[in-house]
């Protein structure tokens, strides 16, 4: 910046300007036309790096071009720990820098509401459109499926959608997660992704009674209470046959034998034998039962339990990354 003190015959005093005393016989300073011009071309210079076009009626243009300006300028290299002001843009970058790239990142936390930038791991389906970085990550994840597995228990995956311009994310709702086994032998046969119903390792239940050594059981019936026992009896008849023994005769019914010509049969009255019991009244029936002898009884043990098998446990959220925050742009 051009500085009236090297600018010889201006008249200055300590290096300053002065007004005429024509009392003290002292002339004012003066104003060399390359001097001013030099101090007006810097001012224009700095309005111009603005972007601000001078305004003679204005006396607040140099101050806003230095607003303007030091908004603008460069930030001191990493490690200069000089008082100079870092920009919006660097400071921006910073934070860029330093935050790693967490779309595709599964959270656990206790809240409703996602946070900014995050999903609920519900198995929705979105646009690759709308969520880029996140159908990018899916694709790089190895845990891609067709919709139809995806609808066959492959829950924890990603799915291609409808293949054109559709993904699902994976719904880890109401389930527990295990750890991918990647080959040690543990879990058998399972992919990254794959659902897996509940079941209990398989086992036995024994069960034992205590002995009851050697014993009688008795037994007893109810009282049937005063009673008859009725008895039928159908009575019976006696057929007897009489005639002449060995007689002959000459005239029928006079002889008996094979020349008689008639014999005389009669019959009985119908006799009963009278038989009748009497009642047996009040009285019980005792039932003796032998011995068993020395054994064991086997015992049924009933299932019980829920629908599923389950640790005790605390419901909480999960929710996955869909896109970043652009620090620099504000969103």
């Amino acid at each position: 910046m051009d500085y009236p003190k090297s600018v010889p015959g201006v008249g200055l005093v300590d290096g300053k300007f002065v007004d005429e005393d024509p009392i003290g016989g002292r002339a004012g300073s003066l104003i060399p036309a390359a001097w001013g011009n030099s101090i007006t071309d810097e001012m224009l210079t700095v309005l111009r790096a603005a972007n601000i076009d001078p305004d003679e009626a204005s006396t607040e243009q140099l101050l806003a071009a230095i607003r303007i300006v030091a908004s603008k300028g460069s930030t001191r290299p990493p490690g200069d720990d000089s008082e100079y002001w870092a920009t919006t843009e660097f400071v921006a970058d910073a934070i860029r820098s330093m935050m790693p790239d967490r779309v595709g990142e599964i959270s656990f936390e206790m809240r409703i509401l996602p946070r900014v930038g995050w999903l609920r791991v519900n198995g929705a389906v979105l646009k690759r459109d709308a969520y880029p970085e996140l159908w990018a990550y899916a694709q790089a994840s190895g845990a891609l499926v067709s919709e139809r597995d995806w609808s066959n228990g492959w829950f924890g995956c990603f799915s291609s959608g409808d293949e054109a311009t559709t993904f699902r994310i994976p719904d880890l709702r109401g389930d527990f997660l295990r750890i991918w086994d990647d080959g040690r032998g543990v879990d058998r046969g399972r992919r990254l992704g794959a659902w897996q119903d509940s079941t209990n390792r398989w086992h036995e239940h024994t069960g034992t009674a205590s002995e009851a050594g050697d014993h009688i059981h008795t037994g007893w019936t109810d009282v049937r209470g005063h009673h008859w026992h009725d008895l039928y009896d159908p009575g019976h008849k006696h057929r007897n046959g009489f005639g002449s023994v060995g007689v002959f005769g000459t005239s029928p019914g006079e002889g008996y034998g094979p020349h008689n010509g008639r014999r005389n049969e009669v019959d009985s009255d119908v006799s009963y034998s009278g038989i009748s019991l009497g009642a047996a009244g009040d009285h019980d029936h005792i039932v003796g039962i032998g011995a068993a002898g020395r054994h064991g009884h086997l015992i049924s043990i009933a299932g019980e339990g829920a629908s599923e098998a389950r640790p005790r446990n605390i419901a909480v959220a999960a929710y996955i990354r869909a896109y970043r925050i652009d620090v620099k742009r504000g969103k």
